[in-house]
């Protein structure tokens, strides 16, 4: 549901999430593990639009953030066009720490 709501503001205003502050405000208030979500859903949004470099920057936060589904990123045909980047397989690749 959350996701089909973000497709639709995306396409209303393709910049939504950019220039829209208040999100932030209110993942500082939510625990790590939603917030590592709410990021994965973006970089899902960003790749389907297109959007390659939010969509790597906003995959890269989720897993910073402890987004542990690995398996759903590589499963995603969001993700399909971006599986093949240099910089993707390196996201991927890399072992973070949550803080």
């Amino acid at each position: 549901m959350a996701f089909a709501s973000y497709q639709t503001a995306m396409r209303l205003d393709p910049e939504v999430f950019e220039h829209r502050g208040s999100h932030g405000t209110l993942l500082q208030e939510r625990p790590l593990d939603e917030r590592a979500k709410f990021h994965f859903y973006l970089a899902r949004i960003y790749a389907k639009a297109g959007t390659n470099d939010r969509a790597l920057m906003y995959l890269r936060k989720a897993l910073e953030e402890g987004f542990k589904e690995r398996d759903k990123i590589a499963g995603h045909p969001e993700f399909a066009a971006l599986s093949e980047t240099e910089e993707f397989k390196q996201i991927m690749a890399m072992e973070f720490r949550v803080l």
